[in-house]
C-alpha cells in the first residue's frame, strides 16, 4: 500500500444497496473534495425507523381464504408439483419480492403453495412470518428423511393454504462453490417425500427462492425444478447476469435435470419514463429473444410497503399495489401455461402479449383474461 495511503474495503452483507456504486463514487469525491474548504462535512444520515403504516392502522398479517428412485433426484420426483426456481445472479433485483409475489398470486387463484427458503438471509422467511418450528433448511439438507422435513415446514402468517420450508442462516456453510452430484440431490430428495400424506401435503405449487450465487444451494434448486425463472433489472449488469444464469440452467439439463425448462427472463423495477429502461431491455430482447416476458413488473413503494408489514402483496390496496398484483397474476398465468405447453421458452399464444402495452409499457386491464385477473385488483394504475 502507498505510504500515508487509506485502505477501503466496501462491504454490504445484503444485495443491491450499492456497494459497487459506493465503490466507483470514493475516487470521484476524493477528487471533488481534495480542495474543498475545512468547513465542508458529510451529512448525518437520519436515524432508522419503522415504515410507514397504510391508513395509519396497525401492521398486520393478511391472510387469504382457507382455501408442494431417479439418479438425481430431480424434478420428475415431486410428481404433480409444480415447481419454479426464482433465481438471479447479482443481488438486490427483487428476486425474493418476486417469489413472495408469485406465492401471494398463487393464493389468490386457489392454490396451495410452499416456498422454500434456500437463501441465507432469509428475507422470504422474515415476510411470511411462519408459526416456530423445530428444524429448518439446514437440518433437511444435512438429514432428508420426512420427520426433519415435516418439521421443518410450518404454516406461514399470511394464509393455511401457504407453507415455508423455514430458512436458516446456517445454510450459507453448506453453499459451497463445487458440489457433488451426490450432495446436489438432497433438495431433490426432500422434496420427494412430500407425496400428499401427513400435514403438509400436497402442494400445487413449489417456490424455490435461491440465493444471488450459483453455489450448491442454487444448483441444488435448479436440480429440483420443472422450470427456472430469473429475475433482473434494467440495468447495464442485466445482460451479463442473465447469461451466466441461463449458462447454469442449460448445464444442469444437460448434467443432472433433463426437465429443467427456462421459463423465461422477469424484468423487475420498471419505470416506463426512464429512456434507460427501455434501452436496457431492448438490449435484453435483442439477446434473449422471447425469453424476455413481456410483463415487466414496475417499480412502486407499494412492495417495500406489503413486504414491510408481512402482507401480501394482493392485500395491499393501494393503486401501486394493484398494479403490482395484476402484474404477478399475469407471471404466475404465464408459467402454469408455459409448463403445460412444456416449451423451453415464452411466447405469447396471440400478436398480443397477455395484457401488456409494448407502446406504451403499462398494463392494460380490459385485455387481461377473468382468470388471470382474478385478484379483483381494479384498475391497474402506474400512480
Amino acid at each position: 500500500m502507498l505510504p500515508g495511503a487509506h485502505a477501503l474495503a466496501p462491504r454490504g452483507l445484503a444485495g443491491g444497496v450499492g456497494k459497487t456504486t459506493v465503490t466507483l463514487g470514493l475516487p470521484s469525491a476524493a477528487l471533488y473534495s481534495r480542495n474543498r474548504p475545512p468547513s465542508t462535512r458529510l451529512l448525518s444520515a437520519p436515524p432508522l425507523h419503522n415504515g410507514p403504516r397504510q391508513g395509519g392502522q396497525p401492521h398486520h398479517r393478511g391472510r387469504i381464504g382457507h382455501h408442494g428412485r431417479c439418479e438425481y433426484a430431480r424434478a420428475d420426483t415431486l410428481g404433480g408439483v409444480q415447481t419454479v426456481a426464482v433465481l438471479s445472479l447479482k443481488g438486490g433485483v427483487g428476486k425474493t419480492t418476486v417469489a413472495l409475489g408469485l406465492a401471494s398470486a398463487a393464493l389468490r387463484r386457489g392454490s396451495r403453495a410452499l416456498v422454500v427458503d434456500l437463501d441465507p438471509q432469509c428475507n422470504a422467511t422474515t415476510t411470511l412470518d411462519p408459526q416456530q418450528s423445530e428444524c429448518n433448511l439446514s437440518d433437511v439438507l444435512a438429514t432428508p428423511r420426512p420427520p426433519i422435513l415435516h418439521q421443518a415446514i410450518a404454516p406461514s402468517g399470511w394464509s393455511d393454504d401457504l407453507h415455508v420450508l423455514v430458512g436458516s442462516e446456517d445454510v450459507e456453510a453448506l453453499n459451497e462453490p463445487a458440489p457433488t452430484s451426490r450432495t446436489l440431490e438432497g433438495l431433490g430428495r426432500a422434496l420427494h417425500l412430500l407425496d400428499g400424506t401427513g400435514e403438509q401435503g400436497p402442494y400445487d405449487l413449489a417456490i424455490l427462492d435461491c440465493p444471488p450465487s450459483l453455489g450448491r444451494l442454487t444448483r441444488s434448486a435448479l436440480t429440483a425444478s420443472h422450470g427456472a425463472l430469473l429475475v433482473t433489472e434494467p440495468t447495464m449488469y442485466a445482460v451479463s447476469g442473465a447469461r451466466r444464469a441461463f449458462e447454469a440452467i442449460e448445464n444442469t439439463r444437460a448434467e443432472h435435470n433433463p426437465q429443467l425448462r427456462a421459463l423465461g427472463v422477469l424484468v423487475n423495477k420498471f419505470r416506463n419514463r426512464s429512456q434507460e429502461h427501455h434501452y436496457r431491455i431492448q438490449e435484453l430482447r435483442e439477446s434473449f429473444g422471447p425469453l424476455v416476458m413481456p410483463v415487466a413488473l414496475p417499480d412502486r413503494l407499494a412492495v417495500q410497503q406489503a413486504s414491510g408489514s408481512c402482507t401480501p402483496i394482493h392485500e395491499w390496496q393501494t393503486p401501486g399495489g394493484r398494479e403490482i398484483a395484476l402484474a404477478f397474476n399475469l407471471v404466475l398465468a404465464r408459467i402454469l401455461r408455459s409448463s403445460r405447453r412444456g416449451r423451453h421458452h415464452l411466447e405469447p399464444p396471440s400478436g398480443d402479449a397477455d395484457g401488456w402495452d409494448e407502446v406504451s409499457g403499462e398494463l392494460r386491464e380490459e385485455d387481461v383474461t377473468d382468470s388471470d385477473a382474478s385478484a379483483g385488483t381494479g384498475t391497474a394504475s402506474t400512480g
